[in-house]
């Protein structure tokens, strides 16, 4: 019951969580998640569950989905899974196997908030998580705003068990019968974080045996302390930043040596450039550079007699058309992903989704690839309903999207045929009737819409 209690407490002090509200549970069948699930279960919480399967341990990962699956039939609550290929991905995206899993995991849960209505994303992230992260900030390079660790609400994500310490929550585990499993590759220390659980925490907690207790107090000290530091960043940036046409101008006068890091922290939510880069804007600034240009790789940051003007870089890049090449894949573009699958129909439960952003179509009328672009003039499709044809741009101007948004409009093809215009509406020649056998189901999620 004290841990309950202490978790409880946990989310009112911080607002992470209200009793009306759906929380999405993210649970990959080890220890911290396990766990919490089950207190979520006493709390009286309403939630789901996801697991993702990153399919990078063989049989034990395989492992992990069922249990976790088990777990959401115990509670009787909503099962949601997905399986990756990440070396696959990773390799493709030259991004590390960690940072591929990331993204991946975090697009799914986006996904899901949007077709299951769900409030909140909750995420198993305890004390020594907390630590790991502030030592490898430490470690890479960091200032005031990586010293904050791993905070307790981010927008939509919450952390309900930040100030809960391993023992504590494996020794409420044993106490109450709840099953996990363990990762082996939390053991393996290649990986830079692992090697922080595996020796720097041992280390400090037999300086501290009670770091688990004093730890929590100095967290919500910097906590605190961040927000006054968030707040006085966001008041300078009121006050120094304009913007006019396609410019953003700061005006130096409000950034005196002491205002330096904010300077950076504003500069940089602009811009995303490194300390290196912004200490030579430092510089040039104390040295009154005049015209002098420094270059991201998306922006130009232009140091004018009095002020900062950025401007963002265009790139005349023609989209190249993206493939679909079979059923069961994700595909990534810089503006949305797609998550595509099939199964076959069961005609007793199958129930058109009323969401815009999911498409069901006819397997078996489909010819793969299916190519993704942009629409363009002279476009026309059948519009579901209907058995005429009509063009794409008369269908934008009866949905009423508005003239900035056009440009932006995809439409899947099979051939040379639409069968979708993506957000919008699917084709009646390849929609799903009483003759459908298989079902070919497409997710369509904008990445300028992510809420976290």
């Amino acid at each position: 019951m004290f841990l309950e209690k202490k978790i409880d407490a946990f989310i009112q002090k911080y607002s992470l969580l209200q009793k009306n509200e759906k929380a999405l549970l993210a649970v990959s069948g080890g220890v911290d998640s396990m766990t919490m699930t089950h207190l979520f279960h006493k709390l009286g919480y309403n939630f789901g569950i996801a697991h993702c399967n990153y399919q990078l341990r063989g049989a034990s990962a395989d492992e992990d989905e069922l249990l976790v699956k088990k777990t959401a039939e115990k509670y009787n609550v909503p099962f949601h899974s997905i399986r990756f290929d990440t070396k696959k991905i990773a390799s493709q995206k030259k991004e590390s196997i960690q940072m591929a899993a990331r993204e991946l995991r975090y697009n799914f849960f986006h996904t899901l908030i949007l077709s299951n209505s769900y409030d909140k994303i909750v995420t198993a992230h305890i004390l020594e998580d907390v630590l790991e992260t502030i030592f490898l900030n430490i470690t890479h390079g960091t200032g005031f705003m990586g010293m904050l660790g791993i905070k307790p609400i981010q927008e939509r994500i919450i952390r309900p068990l930040l100030w809960i310490d391993k023992e504590t929550l494996q020794k409420y585990a044993v106490e109450n019968n709840i099953q996990w499993n363990e990762d082996a590759s939390n053991s393996e220390q290649y990986y830079q974080r692992n090697k922080i659980r595996a020796v720097v925490i041992p280390l400090l907690k037999s300086i501290n045996p009670g770091i688990h207790f004093t730890l929590p107090n100095t967290l919500e000290r910097i906590w605190d302390t961040g927000k006054w530091f968030i707040h006085q960043r966001n008041l300078l940036e009121k006050e120094s930043t304009y913007i006019r046409d396609e410019y953003i101008y700061l005006k130096l006068h409000f950034f005196h040596n002491e205002n330096k890091v904010f300077l950076y922290e504003v500069l940089k939510k602009y811009t995303s450039l490194n300390y290196s880069l912004f200490l030579n804007i430092w510089k040039s600034t104390c040295k009154k550079n005049v015209g002098k240009i420094f270059k991201t790789s998306e922006y130009e940051i232009c140091l004018d007699r009095e002020q900062i003007i950025i401007k963002k870089i265009k790139k005349n890049e023609i989209p190249i058309p993206i493939s679909i090449q079979s059923e069961d894949t994700i595909v990534e573009d810089s503006h949305f992903l797609l998550y595509c699958s099939s199964y076959k129909k069961d005609n007793n439960s199958f129930i058109q989704n009323a969401d815009k952003n999911i498409a069901f179509f006819d397997y078996d009328t489909l010819i793969f690839p299916l190519q993704v672009r942009k629409w363009k003039k002279g476009d026309k499709w059948k519009p579901l309903g209907m058995n005429g044809h009509k063009k794409v741009s008369d269908v934008l101007i009866d949905k009423k999207i508005p003239l900035s948004q056009k440009s932006d409009v995809y439409v899947v093809l099979s051939e040379k045929t639409i069968i979708w215009v993506m957000g919008i509406q699917i084709s009646n020649s390849y929609k799903v009737n009483t003759d459908t056998k298989n079902i070919l189901q497409i997710q369509y999620v904008e990445k300028n819409k992510k809420n976290f």
